[in-house]
């Protein structure tokens, strides 16, 4: 029977078969969980006291896990995953239990209930002013009236005004912004504290995880209102890669892309059972 392989760490809800496929015994779940945004910043203070700081790497997420004593049947096939990915050499996914759900019930049972549904809108005449994109169709938008320096396709603006006309756009990296759709009035909002991930058919390889720090929506929004089934979700960090138009924000059972430390070491307790833990941190294609 062909399989197809467990590239997710096991836990009580994603089972790891002998053959290392994704099915059979349910891993054991994480006793404690750390999530630590690692954002490298270079600072020199003059003599007048101005500091002057720059980003020196991109951010990522350092995961921290611990588990409960284990028995051998449910040590083995977490320490085995993880030596199969041979510490940094392969990444796999990982899911945290405390953000596998989205904040808001409501909206948590949205997410769930229509995961596709969820997509950025990037479209004339919707802009957020301060960021940047790139005209990806024209249509009869006058870019200029949006902040470009022409109408062509491939030009990159920053956002002067929300423009108007039909054309699409693509937000580009950098971008800690965007305007979302598929929603309704009633459908709830993400949160600040959700994270999501975002599915590009355009590009694979955008595999980041975001974490939401604020939510504008119809009722309380700064530049522009969006509609009652949009919202304008901002997040850390910036957009690793540019965006297309109806890319899926996924907030149900976000997984994050990690690596290993090169070191895999436990301990058997006098009780006969293994104690372990793991650090993980977060890595792109």
């Amino acid at each position: 029977m062909t399989i197809t392989y467990q590239n997710r760490l096991p836990d009580p809800t994603n089972g790891i078969g002998n053959a290392g496929q994704n099915s059979g015994a349910a891993g054991p779940g994480f006793a404690s969980v750390s999530l630590t945004s690692s954002s490298p910043v270079m600072k020199t203070r003059t003599n007048s006291g101005r500091t002057i700081a720059r980003a020196v790497a991109g951010q990522r997420w350092d995961i921290d896990i611990s588990y409960n004593p284990m028995t051998r049947a449910q040590f083995e096939p977490i320490y085995n995953f993880l030596l199969n990915r041979r510490g940094g050499l392969k990444p796999f996914q990982v899911s945290l239990p405390q953000y596998a759900l989205p904040q808001n019930t409501t909206f948590s049972n949205y997410a769930v209930a229509a995961p596709t549904g969820i997509r950025t809108t990037i479209v004339a005449g919707q802009f957020i002013i301060g960021n940047s994109y790139k005209i990806d169709t024209a249509g009869n938008t006058t870019w200029t009236n949006a902040g470009a320096a022409s109408s062509a396709v491939g030009t990159v603006f920053t956002a002067a005004n929300a423009g108007a006309g039909t054309g699409v756009a693509i937000a580009l990296s950098g971008t800690s912004s965007l305007l979302i759709d598929g929603l309704s009035g009633s459908s709830g909002d993400p949160s600040p504290g959700d994270l999501f991930t975002i599915t590009d058919a355009g590009d694979v390889n955008h595999t980041k995880t975001y974490r939401v720090t604020q939510v504008e929506t119809n009722s309380t929004y700064n530049t522009l209102q969006p509609t009652a089934a949009q919202r304008i979700v901002h997040f850390i960090p910036g957009l690793s890669r540019a965006v297309q138009n109806n890319s899926i924000l996924v907030f149900a059972n976000p997984l994050i892309r990690v690596v290993a430390t090169d070191s895999q070491e436990y301990s058997l307790g006098a009780n006969g059972l293994y104690n372990f833990s793991l650090k993980l941190e977060e890595a792109q294609p």
